[in-house]
């Protein structure tokens, strides 16, 4: 069967593919805010994101309860626009 996917690409190299994005964003996320520790009792965490419009990285640092605010910086809004639009699950974060 074939299978199809859809991809990100950003000035002709590709960033990630829905098929295989889950490994792109966890890389960058997770090391991260486990170096970040939970502390006792869990301090509440503000993480900043620099890039990442598609929005990946927010969704995951959003399922760590520690995270109390996610600030996104990236210099391209249309590629927030494009990822809401082709890519809803990846970017829901965005929208949180």
């Amino acid at each position: 069967a074939d299978e199809h996917c859809l991809e990100l690409y950003l000035d002709e190299t590709r960033m990630f593919s829905d098929r295989f994005e889950q490994y792109y964003h966890e890389i960058m996320a997770y090391p991260a805010l486990n170096i970040l520790g939970r502390g006792a009792p869990p301090a509440r965490r503000s993480v900043l994101v620099l890039g990442g419009g598609d929005g990946g990285i927010v969704r995951n640092v959003l399922r760590y309860d520690t995270v109390e605010r996610v600030v996104l910086v990236d210099i391209d809004a249309k590629v927030c626009e494009m990822s809401k639009k082709w890519f809803p699950s990846i970017a829901a974060g965005l929208t949180d």
